[in-house]
């Protein structure tokens, strides 16, 4: 509730300390006649200034409505001062229309302009026919591009708006107020009465719900995809490390194989260089005693053979176990002898003195 404030005795310049709201309605509606018109004139427009109901006085606050038109038409600047503030005419063209509303003088209120697209197609039309429509302006010749089939629908095209009117004065706060007990208007354009419809906010519901649920599907569709991605992150970061500790593990390997005297390398390197192969001494005793048998040597030869070789494999065995161990180490010169390398010992294969034969008594 506004509350007012008497500053002096002059009404006109008193201001009510507040707000009024005046709602209002501007657009157009255009109706199809057809494409054989004498005059070339396919539609009839009706440009319009009405109230939320279009049947409200609205010459409470508007002193008059200029209505700014193409210049291809006669007297293209219509001034109505009186209710309804409307102009219809017709046409088959396209065009950005202006619309001033002027306010009673007692309002001290500035003018506001509107600039609103009359539109004379409906949605969905193929561009080529608005294009050609809007660019020829309302021109003398008709548009050689094939024209819809007549419909009883109009083709509307209008918006809601609420002028607010911050600390009227007085007087115009008080005309404002008689907005809602003057009596309705008369309907004198029955083709657009019939189709004017209340504002409503369902219809922005229903779009402000439809957003809201696209919305939340999307937003259910990246949390999905973040999920996912961060699985794929675990387990490709658990493959990661799967990699990097079974390289690491081959290249500790790899350095301890090519270490000098390491235990890997011994054992290669016994693997691979076998130790030379010695006859064992009782082999030997046997392919002797089997000359013998044979008669191929003498008793005493056989005695004297088998004793050589028992020593030299004895010698041979113990060489050949040193060398499979110290294989890979040098002979150190000695300091004997006046620096001369001390000789290897040698097993002597001097045979035993043959035994005596005493004849048989």
């Amino acid at each position: 509730m506004a509350e007012l404030t008497i500053k002096n005795n002059n009404k006109s310049t008193n201001r009510v300390h507040g707000s009024f709201c005046l709602p209002i309605i501007y657009g157009s509606m255009a109706f199809f006649l057809g494409s054989n018109q004498a005059d070339e004139c396919t539609h009839r427009w009706t440009l319009y200034v009405r109230g939320p109901n279009g049947d409200e006085d609205l010459s409470c606050a508007i002193q008059k409505v200029i209505f700014q038109l193409h210049p291809s038409f006669p007297q293209p600047v219509r001034e109505v001062t009186s209710p309804p503030f409307e102009v219809t005419e017709k046409g088959w063209g396209e065009f950005e229309a202006g619309i001033r509303i002027v306010w009673h003088e007692s309002s001290t209120e500035k003018p506001i302009s509107i600039v609103h697209g009359i539109k004379l197609y409906p949605p969905g039309l193929p561009p080529q026919i608005v294009t050609a429509a809007a660019s020829n302006n309302n021109a003398a010749t008709t548009p050689a591009l094939p024209l819809p089939a007549p419909t009883n629908e109009p083709v509307i095209s209008e918006f809601y708006d609420e002028i607010v009117f911050t600390d009227p004065t007085e007087v115009f706060y008080q005309q404002l107020k008689r907005a809602d007990v003057m009596p309705k208007l008369a309907v004198t354009n029955t083709h657009c009465a019939e189709y004017w419809k209340r504002p409503s906010d369902d219809h922005d519901v229903k779009v402000l719900a439809a957003a809201q649920n696209f919305l939340d599907q999307e937003l259910l569709a990246v949390k999905e995809r973040i999920l996912k991605a961060e699985e794929d992150k675990i387990q490709l970061e658990e493959q990661i490390r799967t990699v990097s500790a079974q390289a690491q593990a081959a290249t500790a390997a790899a350095r301890a194989f090519h270490q000098p005297g390491s235990s890997a390398v011994v054992q290669f390197a016994a693997k691979a260089t076998p130790a030379p192969a010695v006859a064992s001494s009782s082999a030997i005793a046997s392919s002797v005693g089997a000359a013998v048998s044979n008669n191929s040597i003498s008793a005493s030869t056989s005695a004297r053979v088998t004793t050589a070789t028992a020593s030299v494999v004895v010698g041979l065995t113990g060489d050949v176990g040193k060398s499979a161990v110290n294989k890979t180490k040098k002979t150190k010169p000695s300091t004997q002898g006046g620096g001369s390398a001390k000789r290897p010992k040698t097993v002597s294969t001097k045979p035993p003195p043959e035994p005596q034969i005493m004849p048989a008594p």
